[in-house]
């Protein structure tokens, strides 16, 4: 009863700010037909809101807000807004025509107001730079919890960008607290030196780590990284010459130098395109060239008049097309790291995971290399995820076969190694 009161009195104060939907956490989804694209949103009393999307990585996302009767929330993916009227109490409901038969239809309930993890923002001495952190920690545990460091991929270093977050809530509900810093020169941490190393960004990642480890909520022996694309190699790196890592999570990781992985994904790109094998043949050419005028083999000139060339070739599009020798700067100082090696380096758990469509990091071209450079006796468990990309997402915004409308997310099977690998290796079953 007192619970009941709780929730009552929770809601009508509420109102005042937020006739249509008060501030609060609701849960619900978006649905087409019988699909259903469960979320949740959290909506404070200056009428922001962030949304949550488990099934895509989608986590404490800000989302367009607009207080009234009816209230206004709009989407991401083109999904635009949807206007929300009250269906009873702490329920709200709308829906959306597209036309041509589609319509979406969108329904929230009123839901407690403990996320079951706690938030704040800390900052860190990386490798000469300070930098700026988000911290997120089971709620209540009994006793210190695990912890992970985010490594970022090339893409992404910056807590602003949603997909920075990907996995965030997944090892929140396994049990595991998370740091999800801004790469050095991204968001609010320090710039340091520009295009600097592997070397410096595992030094980061690892001031990162000893950072959760001294937090007493954190279990400072069951700390480790996860790393997805470029942070494959620099997670690798770290966790190969340091002992506070005592486990690895990688997503799509290059099991070979940047500059084989490189090559690999010109070749997948353009056999997924349907390019001829002449085409390819030639591609691969002038990929050889790029890379012996990187390492100084050939004059940059010889490179440039091949990329003005390439410009006018059907492949050209595939291709990086070099104006002046800077451009190759950061190539020259990453084009040969030695993944192989660091790989043998490591003596924790492994979790890898691969996308089955990936072309960026092919799987078939880098799980038998990852596995032969582990050293004899590893406990590495590798899977390859059914149908998922390079994000390992799987495609949705679509009907199957059967008619029945598709919404896309992460892997499924990416969900469940995560969880098990939490469970049996990372917090000890």
């Amino acid at each position: 009863m007192r619970r009941l009161v709780g929730i009552l009195a929770s809601m009508v104060a509420g109102l005042g700010a937020h006739a249509g939907m008060p501030a609060g956490a609701w849960d619900g989804w978006l649905a087409q037909g019988e699909s259903r694209w469960p979320m949740s949103v959290v909506i404070d009393r200056e009428g922001g809101a962030l949304l949550d999307i488990d099934r895509m990585g989608m986590f404490r996302v800000p989302a367009s807000f607009e207080d009234g009767d009816p209230a206004t929330l709009e989407f991401p993916f083109g999904l635009g807004a949807f206007e929300l009227e009250a269906a009873g109490p702490g329920i709200v409901e709308g829906r959306r025509d597209f036309g041509g038969g589609l319509v979406f239809e969108a329904r929230f309930e009123r839901a407690g107001d403990d996320p079951g993890y706690t938030t704040e923002e800390v900052r860190f001495e990386g490798d000469g730079v300070t930098l700026a952190a988000s911290l997120y920690v089971p709620r209540d545990a009994a006793e210190p919890v695990p912890g992970v460091v985010m490594v970022h991929g090339s893409a992404i270093g910056n807590r602003s960008i949603w997909e920075s977050h990907r996995w965030v809530k997944a090892l929140l509900d396994a049990g595991v607290g998370v740091l999800v810093y801004d790469r050095r020169g991204e968001g609010a941490s320090d710039a340091g030196e520009p295009d600097v190393l592997f070397e410096a960004l595992s030094a980061d990642a690892l001031v990162g780590l000893r950072t959760l480890a001294d937090d007493p909520r954190i279990d400072a022996e069951r700390v480790g990284l996860m790393g997805g694309s470029q942070g494959g190699w620099i997670a690798v790196r770290a966790a190969a010459i340091s002992d506070l890592v005592s486990f690895l999570i990688l997503t799509s990781s290059p099991a070979v130098s940047p500059a084989e992985q490189d090559r690999q994904q010109l070749e997948a790109t353009m056999r997924a395109a349907d390019a001829s094998d002449a085409h390819l043949a030639a591609a691969l050419a002038y990929h050889d060239l790029y890379f012996q005028s990187v390492r100084g083999e050939v004059p940059f000139e010889a490179l440039a008049a091949a990329a003005l060339e390439a410009q006018e070739l059907p492949w050209g599009s595939f291709v990086d097309q070099p104006q002046t020798a800077e451009q190759l700067d950061w190539w020259r100082t990453h084009h040969d790291f030695d993944m192989v090696a660091a790989l043998a380096g490591v003596r924790v758990p492994v979790l890898a995971l691969w996308g089955e469509r990936d072309s960026v990091v092919p799987a078939k071209e880098n799980t038998g290399p990852f596995e032969e450079a582990l050293p004899e006796g590893a406990r590495a468990r590798l899977v390859v995820c059914p149908d998922a990309d390079h994000a390992l997402e799987c495609p949705g915004f679509e009907r199957d076969d059967d008619g029945r409308w598709v919404w896309p997310g992460l892997s499924s099977v990416a969900f469940d190694e995560i969880a098990r690998f939490c469970r049996d290796e990372v917090r000890g079953g």
